[in-house]
């Protein structure tokens, strides 16, 4: 089953549950778009992983 992480693995900042604009790697660590897009250029530099945007699931009920 996939952990949900708490943070960014590159800046360390808090990710909301809710968050949109999060990105997930091949190997399940999660990233903010703006690490994605600006640092690793998408593409996970240890691992060469590729990234998706992580699905947001909502729980109304």
């Amino acid at each position: 089953m996939l952990e949900i992480r708490r943070s960014c693995e590159h800046c360390d900042k808090d990710i909301p549950f809710d968050a949109t604009a999060v990105f997930i790697c091949t190997f399940e660590c999660i990233y903010y778009k703006e690490c994605v897009t600006t640092i690793l250029h998408n593409t996970r530099s240890n691992c060469e992983g590729n990234f998706t945007k992580r699905q947001f699931v909502r729980n109304d009920y």
